[in-house]
């Protein structure tokens, strides 16, 4: 028997001899909807955290576990090295455009939170920084920041601040003109803003202490206190979430209301110091629906009559009415309208068929349309920091199991597109030692499950002998797409393949995909991973 057998089985007799504590049993019984049950581990809710029998057995449990996996510290130290050496200590977000400047983030070294800046043009002239968020956490265990908000006139910043960690977040405005800041700070938010074009006042939203929903929308006027802030909406269903933001140009605000299975906007007038809330559609259970905003219309995207989404439009006087909505890309059997982009001369929609993204440009004028080209067979790809309206620009990330974190920007005249700058995985890595496949599984009911594989392709042997880490989710009508991780290496470079299982609960294949797995059909969901998992 040689050193490494030896050593493996005095591992295997030492675990053998941990006895894993096990939590005692309380009956306690719950009435709830009308349904008695019993909860035999009730007693083990501490919302104190206080309770010294419990935090007695999560040690004890800390440390079953520690010397379960005593024998594998040497690995667990190889690994984590070898994830931390591929990782680029300075590294910077690729500038988006918005109005006069161009706005990204750096983080460098050893600091731990990133530095927000802007410049007047993409590489950097004349930077400002607007937040240092390593100076602003210094003071605190835990720091967070909620998005930036710029007011019209470029020169106020507003963002929420949260230091305990609930997301319950402090409105702060910062004059980016002196670097001062404000005396206006707004308690209990979501830390979202939304900028009135007078630049004096803006709206937020207020967060239930308890629930944690956001829920009411307040009008903010600088330099008033925040007890005399209006109240522009509130929301009474505790189903619907409640989100805020602004149309591409900047005349209205939105006030987006989102539930599991239906959805609804209202607006506001940016420009009216008195607005009020105006539904765009009144609610309607099983409609979802959004909107943007070009010229006299309103463009929606809807599952009206389409159980894999249209786009429509309707003239900004005739909102309210359904009636009244025009086809722009009509519903298509088997090909989901994810997402859509509106600009003054373009039309740039994202559609997934087959669990296959595509991305097609239509000029507004000539109504002809291009498909944008990759080379994967599969891939992640979408559409962000497209904030300009007057723009023959489109910004979109991409990446695949095989290819590093790629943003690109597009030329919507020529289709000719730029590399702005692709993830820099540090050390050996090559993208052609390694290559990805899609499949199709049968499941037990016939239905065939997408399956997204990578391999390192000199390890690779085609009898089922190669170790498999297989991940899946299907919740929600999320989509797990294939993209590219550094840490997966890990895995790659020592024989193992790496399959997601676009299994039914995600929208991989639609919404059809999405409703044949919740509710009465949610065992779908386990039985696709099982099936993918005995293939």
């Amino acid at each position: 028997m040689n050193d490494t057998t030896s050593a493996t089985s005095h591992d295997d007799n030492i675990n053998r001899a941990v006895i894993a504590p096990i939590a005692k049993k309380i009956p306690h019984e719950m009435s709830i909807h009308n349904d008695t049950r019993i909860d035999d581990y009730y007693w083990m809710r501490d919302d104190s955290r206080t309770d010294p029998e419990i935090i007695a057995h999560l040690n004890a449990e800390n440390s079953y576990t520690d010397a379960v996996m005593a024998h594998t510290k040497g690995l667990q130290k190889i690994l984590f090295d070898e994830l931390k050496e591929r990782i680029v200590k300075d590294d910077n977000t690729v500038p988006v455009k918005q109005g006069s400047y161009y706005y990204s983030s750096e983080v460098s070294g050893d600091n731990e939170y990133p530095i927000s800046v802007r410049a007047t043009d993409f590489a950097g002239i004349n930077k400002q920084v607007l937040l240092d968020l390593n100076q602003l956490a210094s003071e605190h265990d835990y720091y967070d920041v909620s998005s930036l908000s710029i007011s019209l006139n470029e020169n106020l910043l507003a963002y929420g601040e949260d230091t305990v960690s609930r997301r319950i977040y402090t409105i702060k405005i910062k004059d980016l003109t002196t670097g001062q800041y404000l005396a206006d700070e707004i308690t209990g938010t979501s830390g979202s803003v939304a900028w009135k074009n007078d630049n004096l006042a803006f709206y937020y939203i207020h967060k239930d202490p308890q629930t944690l929903l956001g829920y009411q929308v307040y009008r903010h006027r600088l330099g008033t206190p925040q007890a005399d802030d209006q109240l522009i909406f509130e929301e009474t269903d505790p189903t619907f979430y409640t989100s805020i933001g602004k149309s591409k140009d900047n005349s209205l605000i939105y006030i987006w209301h989102s539930s599991t299975e239906t959805s609804a906007v209202s607006v506001i007038d940016a420009n009216d110091a008195n607005a009020q809330a105006i539904s765009f559609l009144d609610r309607e259970v099983g409609l979802e629906y959004s909107i943007s905003k070009l010229d006299n219309w309103f463009y929606i995207l809807t599952n009206y009559k389409a159980v894999n989404f249209r786009l429509m439009k309707v003239a900004t006087t005739d909102i309210g009415n359904k009636n009244h909505w025009q086809d722009v890309i009509p519903a298509q059997e088997g090909a989901m309208l994810e997402d859509y982009e509106i600009f003054n001369d373009y039309l740039v929609y994202q559609q997934r068929e087959n669990g296959l993204t595509r991305v097609t440009v239509r000029d507004l004028h000539t109504q002809q349309q291009q498909q944008l080209q990759f080379n994967d067979e599969a891939f992640t790809l979408y559409l962000y920091g497209n904030k300009e309206i007057d723009t023959d620009k489109l910004r979109l990330y991409y990446s695949s199991m095989t290819t590093p974190g790629t943003h690109y920007d597009f030329n919507l005249s020529d289709g000719s597109k730029v590399v702005l700058k692709q993830a820099q995985v540090l050390g050996d890595f090559n993208a052609s030692n390694y290559r990805s496949e899609r499949i199709m599984v049968p499941a037990r009911d016939d239905k065939s499950v997408p399956v997204s594989l990578v391999y390192r392709k000199d390890c690779f042997k085609k009898d089922g002998t190669n170790p498999l880490y297989q991940y899946g989710y299907g919740s929600y009508g999320a989509i797990i797409d294939p993209s590219f991780s550094s840490t997966r290496l890990s895995l790659l470079d020592r024989g193992f393949v790496y399959a997601i299982a676009h299994i039914r609960g995600s929208e991989m294949l639609g919404r059809p995909w999405y409703d044949d797995g919740k509710k009465l059909t949610k065992q779908n969901t386990f039985n696709d991973f099982i099936d993918v998992t005995r293939s």
